[in-house]
Formats: C-alpha cells, sequence, structure tokens
C-alpha cells in the first residue's frame, strides 16, 4: 500500500508540475486567427510584384533597338529608353526576391502554427509557447509594415509601367 501511495503521489506530482496548455488557448488561438488573416497578405505581395514583373518582361519584347540608319538623336533616346528598362527591371528582380524571401520564411513558420494548434489538441508543447507566440506576432506586425512598403513599391512600378508604355509605343497609347 505504501508503494501505490508513492507511486500515485508521483504521478500527481509529475502531472501537477506539467505546463497547462490551456493557459495558453486564448494566446495560440488569436495567434492562428490573426496568421490566417497575415498569409492571404503574404500571397498578394507575391503576386503583385509577380504581375509587374511581368508587365515589364512583356515590355522588354516591345522595346525599339538601335538601328544603322538611326540618327544620333534617336539613337540617344534608345539609349536611355534602355537603361531606364534595365534600371527598372533591376529594382523589380530585387524586389522580387526580398519579398519571396520573406514569403518564403513565413511558409516556413506554418509548422510552428501547426505545431502550437497539435499541441492544444494533445495537451502537450514542447516550446516556450509565451516566446514562441512573441516572436510570431512580432514577425507579423513587422511583416505587414514591411509588405505596406513594397505595396507602395509596388503600385509605383505600376505607374511607371503606364508612363514607360507611352514610351516605348507613344502612339498607341495616346488614347487611353
Amino acid at each position: 500500500m505504501k508503494n501505490l501511495f508513492f507511486i500515485l503521489s508521483a504521478a500527481f506530482l509529475v502531472v501537477s508540475c506539467a505546463p497547462n496548455v490551456e493557459q495558453y488557448r486564448e494566446s495560440i488561438e488569436s495567434l492562428t486567427t490573426e496568421w490566417n488573416a497575415f498569409t492571404p497578405m503574404v500571397e498578394e505581395t507575391v503576386n503583385n510584384v509577380q504581375m509587374v514583373k511581368d508587365v515589364f518582361s512583356g515590355m522588354g519584347e516591345m522595346m525599339p533597338t538601335m538601328t544603322e540608319g538611326m540618327d544620333a538623336s534617336a539613337m540617344e533616346s534608345v539609349q536611355a529608353l534602355t537603361e531606364e528598362y534595365n534600371s527598372a527591371m533591376t529594382a523589380i528582380n530585387d524586389l522580387q526576391t526580398t519579398v519571396g524571401s520573406f514569403a518564403e520564411t513565413c511558409m516556413g513558420k506554418k509548422e510552428t502554427i501547426d505545431a502550437l494548434n497539435a499541441g492544444l489538441e494533445s495537451g502537450a508543447i514542447d516550446m516556450d509557447v509565451a516566446a514562441t507566440v512573441q516572436e510570431m506576432t512580432t514577425m507579423m506586425t513587422e511583416g505587414k509594415t514591411q509588405m505596406e512598403a513594397w505595396n507602395k513599391a509596388t503600385n509605383g512600378m505600376k505607374i511607371m509601367a503606364t508612363s514607360f508604355a507611352s514610351k516605348i509605343k507613344p502612339e498607341e497609347n495616346s488614347e487611353m
């Protein structure tokens, strides 16, 4: 009987000292809700950058080329247009790399969200929940701020694309 009492006492001590996942339920569920709203924003930002890149890439095919019969003024115009196009493509490629890297990092964090939710289901979470929730919340807050800047840059590139299109084919775009 003594042994049974000792075993039950030890089991009670282990169970009572184990962290209670229910204390984290609200913060995990709130984090999950925020995550579910955040990920479509990331995808939209990635898609916006890709769309602008596709537009500019298509314009590259319409770029005028220098020919032997061009006068100096026309050659300078084509050269300036080519430099402007190359500069825009470099900026778009850089933005796409940055946004893509961010999106990849975010999507890698989905496993953390899934692990937190699985822990709620099973009753055992094997990570520092408070620190993880704080880290994820900070990442999303900073990410939203960064995505606002990226979307603003993308919108500026859309305006630049419209301007650039009128330089490539001014007679076709004068009616827009």
